[in-house]
């Protein structure tokens, strides 16, 4: 009785989160217009202007949410968020978004349950520092870079954090929720985008979670469900720099960019990528540790199927400049 009593309160939660953050999505799309409209360039997946910084919907919920359960505290997200939408207004240096990636990262690593597993393994502080720093803000930027196409990121952070929330941090229900919604304004066409105060408050979202659940098992877990997006980012930036690409310089030839370019519409696409994390999950529930192994064996046999035989071509896509 106990645990049915816990899911009913749990899709309570959902769909109250949902409504409301849909209600105030709807109601600050005109102010979101007049203010933060994202001006397609030969960049752009999109060609009709959108306003942008959508994501200040669930960010703001998140932080609301923890204020009242500390189980999980967004709250040290707060600064990455604020730099996030001053980016969307004013388009920070690269420079000083990474001065904010590296604060949040050491208020996301300090103490943490993997920070103090690292410790036990005997590496010396101030290499398991240096390391953590660079893995956080590695997941920050990929998750970042993950967001170019309808759907795709909140679509895919959805069954992340609703997957985890099983598991560990009922918290993430809510935030669960207004994502959804935010998913329906966002899926092709989309009517708003999330902007960089939604990609990079959920790539540090997604860092928090790696780093604070209970046990390594469970952190790789929710590293092995992100694999389809952070696989993506990571060949991608390791293929430039082979190549003698800058490697922070915007382009379009992420492996999902380089499917859409081959024809796939932007819901075809972010499907895909939606439907691999969901495998991710489904394999871990079914197969427990065993599931992890499946999963990145499964993430990368797509990859390399989707690369090979439908994607644009890397070295193509680099010389025609998409």
């Amino acid at each position: 009785m106990f645990y049915l009593e816990t899911y009913i309160l749990k899709i309570i939660y959902f769909i109250l989160s949902f409504i409301i953050s849909y209600i105030c999505i709807s109601l600050i799309i005109p102010v979101l217009t007049s203010n933060f409209i994202d001006i397609p360039n030969n960049r752009s997946s999109h060609v009709l202007p959108k306003p942008s910084a959508g994501g200040i919907v669930f960010v703001t919920l998140s932080l609301l949410t923890s204020t009242i359960f500390s189980s999980l505290n967004t709250l040290i997200l707060l600064p990455i968020a604020i730099a996030g939408l001053f980016d969307d207004k004013y388009h920070l240096k690269p420079f000083h978004k990474y001065l904010i990636q590296l604060l949040t990262s050491y208020f996301i690593i300090n103490n943490s349950p993997f920070q103090i597993y690292l410790l036990d393994l005997d590496i010396p502080y101030l290499i398991t520092i240096i390391i953590s720093l660079l893995f956080s803000t590695s997941v920050i930027n990929f998750i970042n870079f993950m967001d170019g196409i309808d759907g795709l990121l909140a679509g895919s952070m959805f069954v992340i954090l609703l997957s985890i929330s099983f598991i560990s941090f009922p918290v993430l229900i809510p935030i669960c929720g207004s994502i959804f919604a935010f998913l329906l304004f966002n899926w092709q066409p989309a009517a708003l985008f999330m902007g960089d105060i939604g990609s990079l408050f959920l790539g540090a979202l997604l860092s928090t979670l790696i780093f604070h659940l209970p046990t390594p098992q469970l952190s790789i877990f929710a590293l092995t469900m992100a694999s389809p997006l952070l696989l993506d980012a990571f060949t991608c930036v390791l293929r430039r720099y082979i190549a003698k690409q800058p490697i922070f310089s915007p382009h379009k030839v992420h492996l999902y960019q380089r499917l859409h370019q081959a024809g796939m519409s932007h819901a075809f696409v972010s499907t895909l990528y939606i439907i691999s994390t969901f495998i991710c999950s489904l394999l871990y529930f079914l197969f427990d540790v065993n599931g992890l192994f499946l999963s990145l064996i499964y993430v990368i046999v797509a990859g390399l199927t989707l690369e090979k035989y439908f994607a644009i071509p890397f070295n193509i896509a680099i010389l025609r400049k998409l």
